[in-house]
């Protein structure tokens, strides 16, 4: 056994880094005065399995220029760690200690996180990390400082870095470079994964390590007596108390574990009284044939804290090429022999020899290059036993997987150090692949989508959770639609959603159009906002109070009402437009125009808190003719609805909940209805200061949209929803209408959130159609179960199932019998 503790010369020698300046590793070399410098992308992956075949080959063909522009070593590491749910979970504690929620609300929120640790006991909720180690050549010239060079070695590593962003960004892969104290904590998790989560270095500390261990030189002392008397102490006023540094002196030893014990199966790493077992493999075998993404099916292990690790050299072909001619001639000399003694042609023999005889044409005329690549795994455990049971279903997936792996018996420290950010190939166990070798492997494969605070959405069928923030910046706006079709679970999963909505603090606003949420709104304690016929309960002439200048609102509003006067005064019908006529959309500006001036409120958004005239009013106007005779008969068209708009609008601010419900309505009037209701969200959305997270929830935005004047309402609120913390929902089951109107594509674009759920053959061509689908994933949604769908979002496809808790379920179900289940207990 060897055993190497925390001593300088030892423990500190093993790790590389010694200062991290910026976003850049500073490692060290074998001179002591020079360093290597080193930048660590992350990246995102894409589901390399659901794309089409030409999705692939595109790809591909991307990964292949990747591959002939690399001119220095590069390493790909992959970590498949547990998903931190703290942060989902202390977000959820902190809004509901400080959020004046109901009790309901707090109920649901306890038993969602109780749900969410059963979750996590039950089954491995995996993320997956994509790293890229880029490094800058070692310059050696004379004449120049050390700070010189470190000058032009980090411009070089810039370089570089924008160029692999961009080649990854044609790729469809979006990557970001890491900064300071990201690369310490991955450094830090990469040395003891446990340590780097329980004891995440401070930035006190890496303030610390830019100071010097003294003050000044140590000064030599003669005869202590004298120099004791003639010692002055010299106080100094300082205008603030200094920092009190911890007593460390440089990155290295904060860094470092405090034990390393090697033994001949094994590596246990000793830190702050937690202990890491390790093994690693090599992988020193791959199969004759694979498919494209093999790698992907590696990566898609169902287990935590493991790692893989590519490293990848260009090596020049010309060395390579001699080799092959070299293996060429023993080749031909077997077969001679072969036919000397009268002997058939051993078949492994003449297909080395083809093999090998079309690389060495492909490499002469450059259409291929050749790497050393080198495939580590590390695994990662807290115990021995545990270490064992990991290593054993490793070893199965790539049993499956026909790769032929060793484990590093006595090198497991050094096999460790080959998966550190260093992105040094210590051990240099390498196999010599060809382009279109290495192309299969395609490293950047994965099914993953997770934020680290956000909402949950569901669970991907790998254990991933799908966490999405819809007011991250990560995301261009928190717009999402929902493709279903009856019976899917569309409905379902928007409960649930909105419930999680609510536990987060958002205000949340529901159209009903099939009474659904009731049961929701009741248990809540929310406001359910009954439209009937005779019911409109909205005052559509109402004005936003709070909007900042340099917008004519009162002009906005006026567009609004004509839309609103198209759905309820136009004609409908096969022949009819559906709209009114530029004429008499005329002379109602004008009625609108002198109606608001009666009322004391023009442009000036200082007159918009003045009482607003209701459509009674507005009927008044037009039966009085003041504005010019009404030769349209708009009035007499106007008079069966006056009575269903009231003098007094109900007001949105103060519920946290509202459910706008639209079941009374029949089909002339729910269009109508949705329009009242989304005019009034906006205007209350308007109407505040500083615009609290909200969520409008629209079920079956067809109704609306099937109008051209609602269309184009909805479509613009989708456009300019974002800067008022509004978060669009759409539903729809009529996808091919959707996809092929003009406003209907407008919010598809518009929504960043995208998620189809069970389709059949009748509407899987709209949904592929709307949403560019693989084959694949047609296949995917078309034999999906209920409550199963691809989940899109930052430009990723996923497979995502909904579960919900207990008290979740029970508020989420809409069947009949399930409602009377869960109302009655039978």
């Amino acid at each position: 056994m060897l055993q190497l503790r925390y001593q300088p010369g030892n423990m500190i020698d093993m790790i590389a880094v010694r200062e991290i300046e910026g976003n850049t590793l500073c490692l060290r070399t074998e001179k002591a005065h020079e360093r290597e410098y080193k930048a660590v992308l992350e990246t995102q992956p894409v589901n390399f399995s659901l794309m089409s075949e030409t999705e692939q080959e595109a790809v591909l063909e991307g990964f292949r220029v990747f591959l002939a522009r690399l001119s220095f070593s590069l390493m790909i590491h992959i970590r498949i760690e547990p998903y931190e749910l703290s942060s989902y979970l202390a977000d959820l504690a902190t809004v509901r200690s400080q959020a004046p929620h109901t009790s309901a609300i707090n109920e649901v929120t306890d038993d969602h996180i109780h749900f969410v640790h059963n979750l996590a006991s039950v089954r491995a909720l995996l993320q997956r990390k994509f790293y890229l180690i880029v490094a800058a050549d070692r310059l050696k010239i004379k004449g120049k400082s050390r700070s010189e060079i470190a000058d032009l070695s980090k411009s070089e590593l810039e370089r570089r870095c924008i160029d692999i962003l961009q080649d990854l960004e044609r790729m469809g892969l979006h990557a970001r470079r890491l900064n300071r104290p990201e690369l310490v904590h991955y450094y830090q998790s990469c040395l003891h994964a446990k340590a780097a989560k329980a004891f995440p270095l401070t930035e006190q500390q890496l303030e610390a390590t830019d100071l010097p261990v003294r003050p000044d030189k140590n000064k030599a002392v003669t005869n202590l007596n004298t120099e004791l008397s003639e010692h002055k102490h010299t106080t100094i006023a300082l205008q603030s108390p200094l920092k009190e540094y911890p007593n460390t002196i440089n990155l290295p030893e904060l860094l470092a574990p405090g034990l390393l014990d090697i033994k001949p199966k094994y590596v246990r790493v000793h830190h702050d009284d937690r202990d890491e077992y390790l093994r690693c493999y090599t992988v020193i075998g791959y199969p004759s044939r694979v498919s494209p993404g093999w790698l992907d099916r590696l990566v898609q292990i169902d287990e935590p804290s493991i790692e893989v690790v590519m490293h990848i050299q260009p090596l020049e072909a010309a060395t390579y090429t001699a080799r092959l001619s070299h293996k060429l001639t023993g080749y031909r000399a077997t077969r001679m022999l072969e036919e000397r003694r009268g002997r058939d042609h051993d078949p492994y023999i003449h297909e080395a020899l083809k093999q090998v005889e079309v690389l060495r044409e492909k490499l002469v005329a450059q259409d291929e290059q050749v790497f050393g690549v080198s495939l580590y795994l590390l695994v990662r455990a807290s115990s021995r036993l545990q270490l064992n049971e990991r290593s054993e279903r490793l070893l199965s997936v790539l049993k499956s997987l026909e790769l032929k792996a060793v484990a590093l018996s006595l090198e497991h420290h050094r096999g460790w150090l080959c998966t550190l950010p260093d992105g040094r190939d210590v051990l240099k166990r390498k196999k010599i692949l060809d382009t279109s070798s290495l192309l299969t492997a395609f490293p950047f494969a994965s099914t993953s989508l997770s934020m680290e605070h956000g909402i949950l959405e569901g669970v991907m069928p790998n254990g991933s959770l799908v966490i999405v923030d819809p007011l991250s910046d990560e995301l261009q706006n928190g717009h999402a639609i929902k493709f279903a079709k009856s019976g899917a679970g569309k409905s379902y999963h928007e409960k649930v959603y909105l419930s999680r909505c609510l536990q987060r603090g958002y205000k949340v606003i529901v159209f009903d159009p099939e009474d659904e949420y009731r049961r929701m709104c009741e248990r809540f304690g929310g406001t359910n906002i009954r439209l009937s016929p005779g019911s409109l309960q909205i005052n559509p002439f109402l004005l936003p109070t709070a909007e900042k200048q340099g917008r004519n609102l009162l002009e906005e509003k006026y567009q609004s009402l004509h839309v609103l006067f198209d759905l309820l005064l136009a004609e409908k019908g096969e022949r009819a437009s559906g709209t009114l006529s530029q004429r008499e959309k005329a002379y109602l500006n004008v009625c609108m125009s002198q109606l608001y001036q009666q009322c004391g409120i023009t442009a000036d958004p200082a007159t918009h808190t003045r009482k607003p005239p209701t459509m009674r009013d507005f009927y008044h106007l037009l039966r009085q003719q003041t504005c010019g005779p009404d030769t349209f008969g708009l009035a007499d068209r106007l008079q069966r609805h006056v009575s269903s708009f009231p003098d007094e609008s109900i007001g949105l601010g103060q519920h946290q909940f509202v459910v706008f419900n639209l079941r009374d309505l029949d089909v002339e009037l729910r269009p109508v209805g949705l329009f009242l209701a989304t005019d009034a969200v906006w205007t209350e959305v308007r109407s505040e200061q500083h615009p609290v997270p909200r969520i409008l929830s629209v079920d079956e935005a067809w109704a609306l949209l099937q109008f051209d004047e609602g269309g184009r309402f909805l479509s613009s609120l989708a456009r300019r929803a974002r800067k008022y913390n509004l978060c669009l929902r759409v539903t729809t089951q009529n996808v091919q209408d959707f996809v092929r109107n003009e406003h209907g594509m407008t919010i598809i674009q518009q929504s960043e959130i995208k998620y189809a759920m069970k389709q059949d053959h009748t509407t899987i061509e709209a949904v592929s159609e709307a949403l560019q689908l693989s084959q694949g994933a047609r296949k995917f949604l078309l034999g999906c179960a209920k409550g199963e769908g691809l989940y899109f979002a930052k430009g990723l496809s996923v497979p995502m199932k909904v579960v919900a808790s207990p008290i979740e379920h029970s508020l989420a179900v809409s069947g009949p019998q399930e409602v009377l289940v869960e109302e009655n207990g039978v």
